[in-house]
């Protein structure tokens, strides 16, 4: 009985081993997906490459061997020079930051019209010394600007101060300052009046004045001359004010200061 029974599930077991054979030799075996390499990796791995050939290329090492077995170093200075640059550009990529240390400092750098602005004068005299390059290069300019009429700015002609300077050679070509208001923000060339004033100026602390020619529209010369008719106004409003009488008229000074201003300009 137990032979019987032990052979039906010998039997059994041996059926389904062969169905499963069938099964699978059928069933083809898939190889588990592989990634597919990007452009990145490709790139690195080029330049990994491109990095030992460059090693070998480059290293000052025995180049060749004559007849006698001794060695011949290369002293080519190219290969010294690429092999100069390559290390310096790899250690720039590798070690990001690091071309700060090797920056130059540009604080004190000073371009041409900086060294001009920082050494000019208003007025050049024979007995100047020009000791430097840096006023050389000044007095070369000076030397070049067209000293008949100037170019004003009277952005702040109420605290009666004005800032001069001579005309260009473009400027002179324009017209600008002769048959174009001389003002720095006036194109006007109508009515233009002639002004021949004094300039005060501090120069290297020191108090110099000089006689200059403005070329000026009528809007303009009220600025220039903002100051002295402000005081001319002021002087006659004092007079018709003190002929006044005391008791019915008080003198405001902030309404006065208003009015005049309005007045002038």
């Amino acid at each position: 009985m137990h032979d019987d029974l032990s052979s039906e599930l010998d039997y059994n077991s041996e059926t389904e081993r062969k169905r499963k054979r069938r099964v699978e030799s059928f069933q083809k075996e898939t190889a588990p997906p592989v990634p597919k390499a990007t452009k990145e990796f490709f790139y690195e791995e080029c330049a990994k490459e491109n990095t030992k050939r460059q090693n070998v290329l480059h290293l000052d090492v025995v180049s060749s061997v004559d007849s006698s077995f001794r060695p011949v170093r290369c002293n080519c200075v190219h290969f010294q020079y690429s092999r100069h640059k390559r290390l310096i550009n790899q250690y720039f990529l590798t070690n990001p930051g690091s071309s700060t240390i090797l920056e130059r400092d540009t604080s004190r750098d000073k371009t041409d019209i900086d060294l001009i602005r920082s050494n000019s004068k208003f007025l050049w005299h024979d007995d100047d010394e020009v000791d430097t390059w840096e006023k050389k290069l000044a007095k070369r300019y000076y030397e070049k600007l067209y000293k008949e009429y100037c170019i004003g700015d009277l952005s702040h002609f109420k605290e009666n101060k004005i800032g001069l300077r001579w005309r260009i050679e473009q400027e002179v070509v324009d017209g600008k300052g002769q048959f174009i208001c001389g003002e720095k923000h006036c194109n006007s060339n109508e009515d233009l009046a002639s002004w021949e004033c004094k300039f005060n100026y501090v120069e290297d602390g020191e108090k110099k004045s000089a006689l200059v020619k403005l070329r000026l529209c009528p809007a303009c010369s009220k600025k220039l001359n903002y100051k002295q008719r402000r005081n001319l106004a002021k002087s006659k409003r004092k007079e018709d004010t003190a002929r006044s009488d005391a008791s019915s008229q008080q003198w405001n000074s902030s309404d006065d200061e208003s009015l005049i201003d309005s007045m002038l300009l």
